[in-house]
């Protein structure tokens, strides 16, 4: 987990990560690079400019991560 993913130095693959969860932007996203998956969940709290207001969820299923972005009513 990392606030904003340019800042982050390391390669992911070559540290065996499977997930980089950052949130610098607000913006909600889910990406998938290589082996990689990178979340930004987005913010859950009072809105931010003109972004949706959600939360993620994340998983393991069938030895992979999952994530699904939920919208929250505002």
């Amino acid at each position: 987990m990392i606030h904003d993913r340019k800042a982050l130095q390391a390669d992911p693959r070559a540290e065996g990560w499977d997930v980089v969860i950052s949130g610098h932007s607000h913006q909600p996203g889910i990406e998938e690079t290589g082996s990689t998956l990178w979340l930004n969940p987005g913010a859950a709290g009072p809105r931010r400019f003109r972004l949706p207001v959600t939360l993620a969820f994340l998983w393991e299923e069938a030895g992979r991560p999952r994530t699904l972005i939920h919208p929250l009513p505002v």
